[in-house]
């Protein structure tokens, strides 16, 4: 009788195990039913009105970029300049975009030519300099071409180091090609 009186015991125990069990899981689902589910949907996101683009300051650069350089010896503002890294003739991928929108812009504008012009800094000799201000000007103008611009269109000319950005300027600042557009003719 004893084991008997320990089976039911036990079983008694485990009975009420389950019904706390049972109980504090209902307890949670009531809970969350009144906390959490109002049953309302959400309302959908309007999506914000298209801002107007800002007027061009001047008509006649409307799609082409901003100049961003610090060095603004060539081109009169009508420029941008491209940078690379040392000893190479890389576009960064950075200046990809700015190059794209000027080949956008001439296509628009038949009446426009560039004049694409590499430089280097001055370490290196000039002959080095020469060409390697060359190769840089040529994947410029690659770009361009790539972005639907004709060939005879672009003039790609190299300055080597003979044509530093300012006097005393960091030599970061001569590892560049400068994107000069202008009316043909000019």
């Amino acid at each position: 009788m004893k084991n008997h009186a320990i089976h039911n015991t036990h079983q008694t125990a485990r009975i009420a195990v389950s019904r706390k069990s049972i109980v504090l899981f209902l307890g949670l689902g009531v809970f969350a039913l009144f906390t959490g589910c109002s049953g309302d949907k959400p309302k959908p996101v309007e999506p914000k009105p298209a801002q107007a683009e800002a007027p061009a300051s001047k008509p006649n650069q409307a799609e082409f970029p901003a100049n961003q350089a610090k060095c603004k010896v060539e081109g009169q503002g009508n420029s941008i300049v491209v940078f690379f890294d040392l000893n190479s003739s890389d576009v960064r991928g950075e200046f990809l975009g700015d190059i794209k929108m000027v080949a956008a812009a001439v296509k628009a504008k038949p009446g426009y030519t560039l004049r694409v012009n590499g430089h280097a800094s001055k370490e290196g000799s000039d002959s080095y300099n020469k060409a390697l201000g060359k190769r840089r000007a040529q994947a410029v103008s690659q770009v361009l071409q790539d972005g639907g611009v004709d060939a005879s269109k672009i003039t790609v000319k190299s300055f080597g180091k003979s044509k530093p950005c300012s006097k005393g300027a960091a030599p970061e600042d001569n590892r560049r090609v400068v994107i000069i557009w202008e009316k043909a003719g000019k």
